[in-house]
């Protein structure tokens, strides 16, 4: 296999978006808000509801980071399938690289945790005080797990984006027949959508998560106003957070796919037999179908999904309220 490191460029795509996307939003997100607080927090009712909500969000974070661990070896052997042996250390150098750019701006960012947004001093007054494992209190084991997924997140999705491009690979010889070409520009295609399941696992059991610690204080909450205001705040930042998340997914998969697409037409353009690689008829379009590259409606609409998937998660809870008060 031959590879064109220049195609790694197309990595720093995503960090892009994602900086663009935080930095415009970030100071977008609402503040001043102030949730009343129950007056009897240690009641019977207040602590079996919080122990159920604390057992969701610890499972959550459980399988959100068991699925980016999984993500994580996947890619790491698809990497290593897919790497050439001259390339290996210049690859295996971008990942520490990326990852490390990565720790540092985390580290030095001084970013705000996300439930600063939910309510001035919620999560700190209700999950401050107390300890729940050995000195840490609530609040510390939460933000020691929320790391925890962030970093398995953040490498597999670095991992999957380095797949991505690797499958932009080309066969070792330039005189391959063009039927064995088409056949290895059909695996790799396979690959990517293989790839963007993953990607989508990732993100999506990451809006889980987020909605199961989200939703940790609701039973300290004084009455039903005050909790049916933060559902609603809860429900405006898991969309936005997933709308984030469907940008990064289409910022890590759509480059290389396009790539890989356009390789595919201009090889079908030159088995039709046209001058212009860059338009495609009937024969070039069969010749596509019979050798799997075709990319049918079915096809294009199950991709549209699969980006759109996190998106469409976190539209679950506020879907199902308006539905309930649509039955009220």
């Amino acid at each position: 296999m031959r590879f064109d490191l220049r195609w790694l460029w197309l990595g720093l795509l995503p960090f892009i978006v994602y900086s663009i996307f935080f930095l415009v939003f970030e100071e977008l997100r609402p503040s001043g808000l102030v949730f009343p607080l129950a007056k009897n927090p240690d009641s019977l009712t207040i602590g079996a509801a919080e122990a159920y909500r604390r057992y969701f969000w610890l499972s959550a974070f459980a399988v959100a980071g068991a699925v980016a661990a999984a993500v994580t070896f996947s890619a790491i052997m698809t990497m290593r399938r897919g790497l050439v042996q001259g390339n290996r250390a210049a690859i295996y150098g971008v990942a520490l690289v990326a990852i490390a750019i990565m720790a540092v701006v985390e580290i030095f960012s001084g970013a705000e945790r996300w439930y600063t947004h939910l309510g001035d001093g919620l999560f700190q007054s209700v999950f401050g005080t107390g300890k729940a494992y050995g000195e840490l209190s609530r609040l510390e084991v939460l933000d020691a797990g929320l790391d925890v997924i962030k970093w398995l997140g953040m490498i597999a999705l670095i991992l999957l984006t380095l797949c991505l491009v690797l499958t932009l690979a080309r066969p070792a010889s330039a005189d391959m027949p063009d039927e064995e070409h088409a056949q290895h520009l059909a695996a790799a295609a396979k690959t990517q959508r293989a790839l963007l399941l993953h990607l989508t696992a990732v993100y999506v059991v990451a809006i889980v998560a987020m909605f199961a610690w989200m939703m940790w204080p609701m039973p300290y909450l004084a009455d039903e106003a005050a909790k049916a205001a933060y559902r609603d705040v809860v429900n405006g930042a898991a969309i936005l957070q997933a709308v984030g998340y469907s940008l990064g997914t289409a910022a890590i998969y759509l480059p290389a796919a396009m790539v890989l697409r356009q390789r595919a037409m201009t090889l079908a353009g030159r088995m039709a037999g046209q001058t212009d690689a860059g338009l495609t008829g009937a024969n070039a379009d069969d010749w596509l179908a019979r050798m799997g590259l075709a990319a049918s409606p079915v096809d294009q609409f199950r991709q549209t999904a699969t980006l759109a998937l996190p998106v469409l998660v976190s539209l679950a809870p506020a879907v199902g309220d308006l539905l309930g008060t649509a039955v009220k």
